[in-house]
C-alpha cells in the first residue's frame, strides 16, 4: 500500500509517527516516486512530517489495510 504525497513532495523528507510520537518510518520520497510505502505500518491514525530544508508542513493521516 502507498500513500500518495502531493504532487510537489519528490524532494522531501518524510517522517511518519504515530500519535505517541513514535516514529514508525523516514525517508526521501523521490525514492518512491511521490509515495510513501506503508505496507510494514499498522493500521492507525499517523502524524506525516514533510520538509525540506527550513520549511516543513504536517498531516494527519489514517492507514488502513
Amino acid at each position: 500500500m502507498h500513500y500518495i504525497l502531493p504532487h510537489d513532495s519528490n524532494k522531501w523528507q518524510l517522517e511518519l509517527y504515530n500519535l505517541v510520537g513514535q516514529k514508525f518510518l523516514s525517508e526521501k520520497a523521490i525514492e518512491n516516486e511521490g509515495t510513501l510505502n506503508v505496507n510494514n505500518v499498522p493500521a492507525g491514525i499517523y502524524q506525516l512530517r514533510y520538509f525540506e530544508g527550513s520549511y516543513s508542513r504536517s498531516t494527519l493521516i489514517s492507514i488502513i489495510h
